[in-house]
Formats: structure tokens, C-alpha cells, sequence
């Protein structure tokens, strides 16, 4: 734990694939760039809360989860073409991250692995087939899906998301855009399943193309609209 505590000169640092990552092992440091090609990391939070983080590079199949978890500087992240899953939390609560840049290669991104940062877009390529969203983002408008999503979740609370593309999804699981109050229309065309309060709070949807068959719809699914 804590390896590299109080090296104040150390800003830049790579961990090689034969190293294995402890629990905050970068804690008290004042590492800003920092690259990462260990698989050898079996906890959560390696580099959690390392404030003086700016950028780092992935260079390793995963990113686990809570990995970089309140980063508050962090603003730039490089994946590699190694990187296959974005494990769930890694990059929560990275409040200056404004955009990120999801290459094609990777299959997975698990739930709340941008929450409450200030990215503005996310566009999901098309290598991905397992995606969970990322909540209380105020600042997201953008959210592109290719083809291969075909199940949404995970939204809630991101106010001036205006756009998502949802023309191939086949289910949208509870709250997934709870409180998305900027949203003024929605593609349902191909979904079949759509859980309660999915679009619950969305105060300004105005246009809805409805599903070509008939879905499962609850009761609450424009609650407060």
C-alpha cells in the first residue's frame, strides 16, 4: 500500500505488466501522467482519489473497476487497442474528464464507468456488445449506440442529454433516463421491453416514435413528464 508515498518529484510513471497494483498503491504521491500495462490487479480502488492525475494511458485488456475513481483532475485518457472491458466505476466521480475516446476493440463497458464526470458525448463503437450507462453526468447532450447495443440502463439524472440513439435497442431497463430533463424525443421503433420509470422526470420529451410491435410497458414509464 502506498508505494510510492511522498515522492513529490515522481509526476510521471509506468507500471510494466509484470508488476502487481495494492489498494491505493499510488496514494500520496504526485504522479500526473501515468501508464498502465499490468493485468495483475485484483482490488478495487488502485488509484482512487489521486488528485494530481491528469492523464493516463491504458495499455492492459481491463480497467478495473474503481480504478480511478475521483481522479479530479484527470482530463485525458488513452485506451489502447489491448483494452477489451472498462470495468464498472472506473472513472466515477472524475469531475473534470470532459470527453473520452472509446476506440473500437473494446466489448465491454460495465455500469457507471464515466458517472458524474463533465464528459459531453459518449459514442459507443461498434465492437461493443455489454454496455451500462453512466449517470448524473450534467453535462452529456450526445449518446450514440451502434447496432450491436441492444440493452440501455443507467441515465438517470443527466439533464441536458438531448440525443440518444436508441433506433437498436431492445430493452431499456428501469430509471434508465429518469430526470433526463433536456430529452425531447425518442426512437423506440425496435424495443420489445421497457421497464417502469424508464423515461420518468423527462419533462420535456414532446415526440415519441412508438415500438413497430407491441412491448411490455409499466405503468409509470412517463411518470412526470
Amino acid at each position: 500500500d502506498s508505494a510510492f508515498n511522498e515522492c513529490i518529484k515522481l509526476t510521471s510513471l509506468t507500471i510494466p505488466s509484470t508488476a502487481k497494483m495494492e489498494w491505493y498503491c499510488l496514494s500520496g504521491s504526485r504522479i500526473e501522467d501515468l501508464t498502465i500495462r499490468t493485468t495483475q490487479i485484483e482490488i478495487e480502488y488502485p488509484i482512487s482519489g489521486l488528485d494530481t492525475l491528469q492523464k493516463v494511458t491504458v495499455d492492459a485488456p481491463f480497467v478495473p473497476r474503481w480504478a480511478f475513481h475521483a481522479c479530479e483532475n484527470l482530463t485525458t485518457i488513452v485506451f489502447t487497442d489491448k483494452v477489451k472491458t472498462i470495468e464498472s466505476a472506473a472513472f466515477m466521480d472524475c469531475v473534470s474528464l470532459t470527453e473520452v475516446t472509446i476506440p473500437h476493440g473494446i466489448e465491454t463497458i460495465q455500469g457507471d464507468a464515466f458517472s458524474n464526470t463533465a464528459i459531453r458525448e459518449l459514442i459507443i463503437p461498434g465492437s461493443v456488445t455489454a454496455f451500462a450507462g453512466s449517470k448524473n453526468c450534467p453535462n452529456l447532450e450526445r449518446v450514440v449506440l451502434p447496432e450491436s447495443v441492444k440493452e440501455v440502463s443507467n441515465f438517470e439524472n443527466c439533464p441536458n442529454l438531448k440525443y440518444v440513439d436508441l433506433e437498436d435497442v431492445e430493452t431499456i431497463n428501469e430509471h434508465t433516463f429518469e430526470n433526463c430533463t433536456g430529452l425531447e424525443s425518442i426512437d423506440l421503433s425496435n424495443v420489445t421491453y421497457i421497464d417502469r420509470g424508464a423515461f420518468s422526470g423527462c419533462s420535456s420529451l414532446t415526440d415519441i416514435i412508438w415500438p413497430q410491435q407491441t412491448a411490455d410497458i409499466d405503468s409509470s414509464l412517463f411518470e412526470n413528464c
